[in-house]
């Protein structure tokens, strides 16, 4: 590049712990309008004229996408501009939404965006004769990294970034299956003359039981047309590596017969969760298993059956380098409460951004408690502005550049 030549990097990591907000309800306000209930145990202070991401609503699919929002009250909010058309089903979420302005100066801009990691699910709790399951572990999310002239932009787009969602926990009745883990959030960009981008979430991975415990897909890439939706919860009950150039790694499943299975790994998308130790009938207890690799850095190793209160857990999975999505945590170990433990490991965490989390160890009936399965990674957005275009002048765009500062601009000559 010339010496004169710009180039401005800014980074929107999404939050570390769970700030969706479920929907429970979407109506007709009367006048027209779609009107939205929304679960807020933060009691959030929503704003008459703040943007929201609003996705994942069945039934009223006109209320998916970004809206500026009239409240009403600290729960229900009327989406401005909008035509209520179709009934409410069930599910959908909202997220805050953000405001990036273009620098006068751009040519080219590059986006890569991140969607979050689904978390782990948690292990059975089942009796010394029977066999159960550790949690399935989470599924990768996906990864949209495209650049675009910079004319295709308004001077100021709308953005929205994956926040981390928490890990399911496991049984603590006697017996007991393990809740399933969270679908990952996903990350969205509008650009004027496009649409909005999204880089969907992995999904949730099922929690144990006496039968198989299903890793959650892995997410799969904005525009391509068999891959257009989240990663689903009961993925394949062993892992899968991604075969999308920049979808998520499935997370690993296991079944009463078979060995755990490690995450599913991906080239360029985030790495799915190991999957939770069984419990066997004999009675066995079996390792976790390791999370998936996500291109240059390897899954969070799986817990140590039968071992001590901190190396039964599984390991966190590992942040990726510059702008590359994380590998996935390693699932939690079986525990029969040798070395005073009274719960099977906890699935580890998936490594930022993007990373599934593990899934929780199976435990035994008045001995140990299920583990609990591993919170997925937040999301995160990357912009980088060029004053000249990045091919012509000699830019590498298949290497992401590494971060400098959370907003820097900077001459390259």
């Amino acid at each position: 590049m010339a010496e004169s030549s710009q180039v401005q990097l800014d980074r929107y990591p999404g939050a570390g712990t769970t700030v969706y907000y479920p929907i429970t309800n979407a109506a007709n306000n009367g006048s027209g309008l779609i009107r939205l209930t929304i679960t807020n145990p933060t009691t959030i202070a929503w704003a008459t004229g703040q943007q929201i991401y609003v996705y994942g609503i069945v039934g009223t699919t006109e209320a998916n996408g970004f809206w500026t929002i009239t409240v009403i009250n600290d729960t229900t909010v009327d989406l401005q501009g909008s035509t209520f058309t179709n009934a409410y089903s069930s599910g959908g979420r909202v997220q805050t939404a953000g405001t990036w302005t273009k620098p006068s100066w751009a040519q080219y801009v590059r986006l890569i965006l991140i969607g979050g990691g689904g978390s782990g699910g948690g292990g059975a709790k089942v009796a010394s004769g029977n066999s159960g399951t550790g949690g399935g572990g989470g599924g990768g999310g996906g990864v949209v990294d495209i650049t675009i002239a910079a004319s295709q932009f308004n001077n100021t787009e709308t953005y929205s970034v994956a926040a981390s969602v928490s890990g399911a926990a496991g049984g603590t009745a006697s017996p007991s299956s393990g809740t399933p883990g969270n679908n990952g959030n996903t990350t969205t960009f509008t650009v004027n003359a496009i649409g909005t981008l999204t880089a969907y979430g992995g999904g949730g991975g099922i929690g144990g039981g006496t039968g198989t415990a299903s890793g959650g897909a892995g997410a799969g890439l904005s525009g391509s047309a068999s891959t257009t939706t989240a990663g689903a919860n009961n993925g394949a009950n062993s892992s899968a590596s991604s075969t999308s150039i920049q979808g998520g790694g499935a997370g690993g499943g296991n079944c009463t017969t078979t060995v755990n299975s490690v995450g599913g790994s991906a080239p360029f998308g985030a790495a799915g969760g190991g999957s939770g130790g069984r419990k066997t009938s004999a009675p066995g207890y079996e390792n976790g298993a390791a999370g998936g690799a996500s291109r240059d850095v390897n899954g969070g190793a799986g817990g140590t059956a039968n071992g001590t209160s901190t190396t039964v857990q599984g390991g966190a999975g590992t942040a990726g380098t510059g702008a590359r999505p994380g590998s996935g945590g390693g699932g939690g170990a079986a525990s029969d409460g040798s070395n005073s433990v009274t719960k099977s490991g906890n699935g580890g965490s998936g490594g930022t951004p993007g990373g599934g989390g593990g899934g929780g160890g199976g435990g035994l009936n008045d001995t140990t408690d299920g583990g609990d399965g591993g919170a997925g990674g937040r999301g995160e957005i990357w912009v980088i502005s060029y004053e000249e275009d990045p091919l012509l002048a000699g830019a590498n765009l298949n290497i992401p550049i590494r971060l400098r500062s959370l907003t820097e601009s900077w001459r390259i000559g």
